[in-house]
């Protein structure tokens, strides 16, 4: 049975005898023990061995029943001294009042007598977390080597993912940009080419094969066939845990209506998605259409897409990257990205696996082409560029909006608005954009900046000129580089580009709606 410590209050596995922040005992009688000191008539639970008092007819821990046919003393095992008090101690984490003496339970942080604060425990801090070990906004000591909280499944904040030895020269959290210029850790942008920092992305699904469960999104490890929260039953439709199934969160489909849908986002998902109309750079470029008569932009509205067809073919896709081309590799690096997009991946609902360096990245384009990708998704047949024949993500929307031309009124687009605002009950003020944020399996990546050579080794990056990468160095059997990302600096002078060769790397999750300011 699982327990929390007495000491510290951290949550504990039931396998454990101490308690892995503070090192103290698991509560409970032990060989040799001192029993548990009381007053006469309160017992003790033979079925978590608590210590109840002697008004409570049932355990306030476990709810067994006080045993019958005993006196209290017999139903305690506590002796006379020890329920007076005149020899013996507590069990471990429980204190006394310093106000009216009194014994209070471990897990009261105020007298139950006469509602004095429980003084600091000296024990609280007695072992420090290791180094890297982080605490969840719920209280709970996580280790470093997960991205989410075990107890509340929230994920490990980004500022900590991105924690990283300083660079040479420079101190902890400082960071070193891609131009090579070294930044002090506050800075969020580079002094010297005002290049944003760029984030490694939390693990956000530790294991393949864990699930969450779908009633109170608690994470559950991939042994668990009932959730240790509610107790509710894995699920027999999730499978693994980032299996084809759908997403969790996604509303309701018949399944003889339309194959696919669009809803509108939460209001948390449309707060969230706010982050990725920040722009990290200059905007206007080479590719700009329109007139750069605004300086930002602002979200209108943003959907969600629900299209189990397409989400099929990504999630298998997703499947063969892991069970396939990762055991031919050696090691994939983890991508960083900024911290917006960092952001948003964390507090969006959608799990990602950062072990495949699955991500959320941004594609702006026209009105005219938005139900032809809604319905089949984004086809890099279609797409074209300094970088080949694939499709273009972007981790900013300054980029993005270069591609993009405004729907400029209700009526223009007839079948898009009725989808979108008639259906919906959301207002067209006129002058919209639009950009898709979407999942992307960037895998094993390659890096250039002249559109030929790899970055990070003297050779091309194509095994088949502008269409398919070259194969993955030590791979076995061999496999090809997942995706291409092209760094500024040649090129390309404000804002990076992620090309994938596939399009069924790619899942349109969320349409976003936004005004040029």
């Amino acid at each position: 049975m699982d327990w929390n410590c007495t000491s510290c209050g951290d949550f504990q596995f039931g396998r454990n005898t101490q308690c892995r922040r503070c090192g103290a005992a698991r509560p409970g009688p032990s060989a040799g023990s001192a029993p548990p000191a009381g007053r006469p008539g309160d017992w003790i639970c033979p079925g978590c061995q608590g210590l109840v008092f002697a008004s409570k007819d049932t355990c306030r821990k476990c709810g067994t029943s006080r045993p019958t046919g005993t006196s209290s003393s017999a139903a305690t095992g506590i002796p006379s001294s020890a329920a007076t008090g005149a020899s013996s101690s507590a069990a471990v984490g429980d204190w006394t009042c310093p106000g009216c003496k009194g014994l209070v339970f471990a897990s009261k942080a105020n007298c139950w007598k006469c509602g004095t604060a429980k003084p600091t425990h000296p024990c609280a801090s007695a072992v420090p977390p290791a180094s890297g070990d982080w605490t969840c906004a719920c209280g709970d000591l996580v280790f470093g080597s997960r991205g989410s909280c075990r107890r509340c499944g929230v994920a490990k904040p980004s500022a900590l993912a991105s924690a990283a030895a300083a660079p040479s020269g420079g101190r902890p959290g400082d960071w070193t940009c891609t131009c090579g210029e070294l930044v002090f850790a506050r800075n969020s942008h580079c002094h010297r080419c005002g290049a944003s920092k760029r984030v490694e992305l939390s693990k956000t699904v530790d294991f393949p094969d864990d699930w969450k469960c779908p009633k109170c999104q608690d994470h559950q490890f991939a042994r668990n066939e009932i959730c240790r929260r509610c107790g509710e039953p894995r699920p027999t439709w999730l499978g693994a845990a980032m299996g084809l199934a759908p997403p969790s969160y996604w509303e309701t489909m018949d399944a003889d209506g339309p194959p696919w849908r669009v809803v509108a986002a939460s209001p948390e998902e449309s707060e969230v998605l706010k982050l990725a109309m920040v722009s990290g750079a200059s905007l206007g470029g080479r590719d700009q259409r329109s007139p750069l008569t605004y300086k930002g932009f602002a979200l209108h509205a943003a959907w969600r897409v629900q299209h189990a067809g397409l989400w099929g073919k990504y999630a298998m896709e997703r499947e063969n990257l892991r069970k396939i081309d990762l055991k031919s590799l050696p090691s994939v690096e983890r991508v960083k990205l900024r911290q917006e997009f960092v952001d948003v991946a964390s507090r969006l609902p959608a799990a990602l696996d950062s072990q495949l360096n699955e991500v959320f990245l941004s594609h702006g384009t026209r009105p005219e082409s938005i139900l032809a990708i809604l319905s089949g998704g984004l086809n890099e047949r279609f797409s074209g560029g300094l970088f080949g024949n694939g499709t273009y993500l972007a981790e900013d929307i300054g980029k993005n909006d270069q591609y993009c031309t405004p729907d400029k009124s209700l009526g223009e687009h007839k079948e898009l608005h009725k989808l979108l605002f008639d259906d919906t009950g959301i207002q067209h003020p006129g002058n919209l954009c639009y950009i898709l944020v979407c999942r992307a399996l960037l895998g094993c990546y390659i890096r250039t900046k002249d559109g030929d050579r790899d970055l990070d080794a003297s050779r091309s990056i194509w095994s088949s000129a502008q269409r398919e990468l070259a194969l993955i160095p030590d791979s076995n059997p061999p496999v090809l580089h997942h995706s291409l990302i092209a760094e500024t600096g040649g090129r390309i002078a404000r804002f990076r580009e992620f090309i994938i060769y596939h399009g069924a790397r790619i899942y349109p999750e969320y349409l976003v709606a936004y005004r040029r300011v």
